[in-house]
C-alpha cells in the first residue's frame, strides 16, 4: 500500500471486502475463459471468424478477471495506530482516499444485514468524525463486527497514548508543541469550530489569570 506513515505509526490492520461480493464477476469471467474450449472444434472449423470468437471469448474473461482482481486489491481500509484510512479505487485511473485521524473520530457502527451477510458474515462499518463532515462508508466487508471492536480499541490505545491535542504524551523524539497543533487545527476549522476554540482559550485565558491574582 502506497501510504505514507508518519513517525512511530504502524500498520495494524487491512480489511477488504468478502471475495464472494465481486462472485458474478468471478462467475462471468470463468464463463468467458472455459465456455471456448468447449466449441473448440467447431469454432476452428469455421475459419478465421472462429478462431477469432475463440481467443476474443479468452481474452474478455482475463481481462475481466484482472479488472476483479485489480479492484478487490486496491479497495481496502488501513486501520493503522493513528487513523482510519479507506482507499476506494473504482476503476485504474480513480482512486479516492479518505481518512479520519483518531483524535477526531466520534463512533463506529458495524452491522451485518440480509441472509448473505449472516450466512458469510460480511456487513458495512461506518466511521464518523466529531464534527459530522466527513465519514468512511466500508460495505460488504468481512467481519464487520470484529472490525467495529478492532477500531475502538486501536483508537483507546491510542488516546491512552495521545491527548486530545495530539500531542505524545510518552514520546520524547516526536513531541509536538501546542502552537504548531493549534495552528493545524485553524487552518482545518470552520468559523463555528472556531469560535468554539475561542472561547475555550479566552476562559482558560482567564482561569490562569484569576488564579495569578489570588496567589499575589
Amino acid at each position: 500500500m502506497s501510504i505514507r506513515l508518519d513517525k512511530s505509526e504502524e500498520i495494524v490492520h487491512i480489511a477488504k471486502k468478502h471475495f464472494l461480493v465481486h462472485f458474478a464477476f468471478w462467475l462471468l469471467s470463468f464463463f468467458f475463459v472455459v465456455l471456448p474450449f468447449f466449441f473448440m472444434f467447431w469454432l476452428f472449423g469455421q475459419g478465421m471468424w472462429g478462431q477469432i470468437v475463440f481467443f476474443s471469448s479468452i481474452v474478455i474473461g482475463l481481462a475481466i478477471l484482472i479488472r476483479t482482481v485489480f479492484l478487490w486489491n486496491k479497495n481496502s481500509a488501513i486501520i493503522t495506530t493513528h487513523r482510519v484510512i479507506d482507499v476506494e479505487q473504482r476503476g485504474f485511473f480513480d482512486k479516492t482516499v479518505t481518512e479520519i485521524p483518531y483524535e477526531e473520530l466520534d463512533y463506529v457502527t458495524g452491522k451485518i444485514k440480509g441472509l448473505g451477510g449472516t450466512i458469510f458474515r460480511y456487513g458495512t462499518v461506518i466511521i464518523k468524525n466529531q464534527s459530522g463532515s466527513m465519514s468512511i462508508l466500508l460495505e460488504k466487508v468481512k467481519h464487520p463486527v470484529r472490525l467495529q471492536e478492532k477500531i475502538n480499541r486501536y483508537k483507546k490505545n491510542f488516546n491512552a497514548v495521545y491527548t486530545d491535542k495530539g500531542i505524545c504524551l510518552n514520546c520524547n523524539s516526536t513531541r509536538k508543541s501546542l502552537f504548531e497543533v493549534i495552528e493545524k487545527k485553524i487552518k482545518k476549522s470552520e468559523i463555528e469550530e472556531l469560535i468554539k476554540l475561542k472561547r475555550t482559550i479566552d476562559q482558560k485565558i482567564n482561569e490562569l489569570l484569576q488564579e495569578e491574582n489570588d496567589n499575589q
